[in-house]
């Protein structure tokens, strides 16, 4: 009987068991990853982010796009880290080539996927200058591609918002996180007729009660499905 409590004693973690089996299992995935990256047919081509976590904290994450050894195109989390200080391009840049140090894949990085922001401009220039230093001015431009569904994104919010878009993101960014609804609620009714849409959308979803009220209502002959989100004509 003791040998079987002992024996169910190893299987049961301490406060440090499964830390330590995360940490094993993420090395573990790593040094895959590493091996993998080391036998891809192509290049290795990077996109990476910044934004700022529920909790306050600056993560930038960084990704590699190739094709491995079987000739499929692969996707791959390299790294979350942290970013501390200023948000610029120095700063991003420092991180990324510590990861790429990290993978062993200096000598094969290809293209850039990024957004807008200037200091993608910047981050990109100092990583190739740091692992090409034979490279030119403008063969570092064209390694830097811009991400068109970022584009596509602030042509929306140009067009939707106006010219102060910026502001106006800004402002309801501050108000989500407050949870002040009715300063959302302001800032939207200052849109004009996509605020108010937006406002009276949100109205309808807010309660079983709306919905139904919504449901029950005809104009025109018009009845809605809100269910099926979709507007039907009687005959």
């Amino acid at each position: 009987m003791q040998h079987a409590h002992k024996g169910l004693a190893k299987l049961i973690p301490s406060r440090t068991t499964i830390r330590g089996w995360v940490i094993n299992e993420f090395r573990k995935q790593k040094r895959q990853l590493r091996n993998d990256l080391r036998e891809a047919r192509s290049n290795i081509h990077l996109s990476f982010d910044l934004w700022t976590s529920p909790n306050y904290y600056a993560i930038i994450a960084i990704v590699a796009h190739y094709i491995d050894k079987n000739g499929t195109r692969q996707t791959k989390l390299l790294a979350m880290r942290r970013l501390e200080g200023e948000h610029s391009g120095a700063n991003q840049a420092q991180i990324v080539l510590d990861v790429i140090g990290e993978y062993k894949i200096g000598g094969r990085i290809g293209f850039f996927m990024l957004d807008n922001a200037s200091s993608n401009d910047t981050a990109v220039d100092i990583i190739l200058k740091t692992l090409y230093p034979r490279m030119s001015a403008k063969q570092r431009k064209r390694h830097r591609l811009r991400c068109l569904g970022h584009v596509v994104n602030l042509c929306a919010q140009a067009f939707l918002l106006g010219k102060k878009a910026d502001t106006t993101l800004e402002e309801l960014e501050s108000a989500y996180k407050k949870q002040d609804f009715e300063s959302i609620a302001r800032i939207w009714r200052r849109q004009g007729a996509l605020g108010r849409l937006r406002n009276i959308i949100r109205y309808i979803r807010i309660s079983p009660q709306c919905r139904e009220e919504f449901e029950s209502i005809e104009i025109g002959g018009n009845w809605v499905d809100f269910n099926k989100l979709q507007v039907s004509v009687k005959i």
